[in-house]
Order: structure tokens, then sequence, then C-alpha cells
């Protein structure tokens, strides 16, 4: 079905870079058919953005949030929020339904595992120093931008993510933190690393910020599929 289709088509939108590059190597469609157009992430979403400030002793806030795909990697995140269950200034915000951890034992995590609206979700994100991507070592990754990965770019957030696929470009641009997708131990490194380092956070947020206001916000990406549709 999906031959048939892309014989056919005059244009193919495909969601990233690695994908076009799949497609066409995998039904020898011509590359000139063939255009990467972000999902991106639906501004209209969000009323106004919002930044929550955290009283009395400074933390830095890890924000996870998302499905318990396999790609997720959730068990990798668990047993890191467990290794660094001593550091009190580090703290975690886990939005994921149906994900239980055991509070008594873990005081540095927060478990949302219910539906969280729009504006409960987004408040969420202004309190976040770190936002995490996927984290495991999924071979799902090496083809898709997870929605999270616009998110945090809409917000200018510090992006760390595992480091496999498609998303390994902007790692390579400085536009987001990778670490050894599916290693727990790398993960919380990359964590105590930019825990100490708030100017690199505020660089990564702002640069990421930028690249997608330039190329993945609503206005540049309605103007990329106008310039193709009219070529």
């Amino acid at each position: 079905m999906d031959l048939f289709a892309f014989q056919f088509s005059s244009l193919i939108f495909l969601e990233s870079s690695a994908q076009v590059d799949s497609v066409r190597s995998k039904y020898f469609i011509p590359r000139s058919k063939l255009v990467a157009l972000e999902t991106g992430f639906d501004e209209n979403r969000v009323i106004k953005k919002k930044e929550s400030k955290v009283l009395g002793k400074p933390l830095i806030t890890v924000l996870f949030r998302g499905g318990a795909q396999l790609e997720a990697g959730l068990e990798v995140l668990i047993d890191a929020i467990k290794i660094l269950r001593d550091r009190s200034e580090i703290r975690f915000i886990v939005a994921s339904r149906g994900l239980k951890v055991d509070g008594k034992n873990l005081k540095n995590v927060t478990v949302y595992d219910e539906y969280l609206s729009d504006e409960e979700l987004w408040k969420l994100y202004g309190s976040a120093d770190i936002v995490l991507g996927q984290l495991s070592k999924h071979a799902r990754l090496h083809k898709t931008l997870p929605h999270k990965f616009y998110e945090a770019g809409y917000f200018r957030k510090c992006y760390l993510t595992s480091n496999l696929g498609a998303i390994s470009t902007f790692i390579e641009k400085g536009l987001a933190v990778g670490f050894l997708g599916g290693d727990s131990q790398s993960l919380v490194e990359a964590i105590t690393g930019l825990a100490k380092k708030k100017s690199l956070r505020n660089t990564l947020g702002r640069n990421l910020g930028n690249y997608y206001e330039s190329n993945f916000s609503q206005e540049a990406l309605v103007m990329k599929l106008l310039s193709q549709m009219s070529r």
C-alpha cells in the first residue's frame, strides 16, 4: 500500500530527514518527490507563556512528560531518580499517565499519573530547567523526532535526550544535549553536569528556541509547505 501511494504521489511529506532517507532507499522514490516537513507544535494551545518561580532553596527541576512507550525509556529515568535521591538540589517532575513510583522512598520526584490540561502541562514546562526527551535506545528513534522536542523549543528549554537517531543532528548543532541512550548512569552524569552550568542551560534553551522559531514554528512550517506546493 505504501509503495502504491508513493508511486502515484506528486509530493511526499515526511516528518524528518531520516525518514526521507529511509523511504528513498527502501522504495527507490526520487529525491525530488520527498520533503521533510516536521510536525512542529500547535502553538494555539498556549494562551500565554509563563515562567514558574520556585521559592526557597534554588532547585534544578528536570521534567519528563509523555507516554510509557518502549522508546520513552522510563525504566532508565526511574533508575536515574533512584541514583540521585540524595541530591536535594535536583528534583524531578514526571507527567506520564499510569506510571507508578514508590513515593515513600523517592522524595525527589513528583509524579502526575493522570490527565493534565494544557494549562497544567505548560505550567510544568515553565518551572523546568531541563526537559527530557526519549531515553531509550529503541530503533524507532532513528527516524522520528518526538513532539516534546518541539515543545522544548517553543518554551526555550534545555533539552536532554538519548543521542540516537534523528535527534543526533540537533545535538551536533549544539541545540540539545545527548547521553548514551538506555544508560541510566550516563543520564545521571548529563543531568548533574547541566545542573552545575546555568549559563549553558540558558544558552541551549535560547539556541533551541531561536532555531525553533526559524524552522519549526507554525509560521515557518506553513511557509515551507506553501513553497513546496507551489514549485
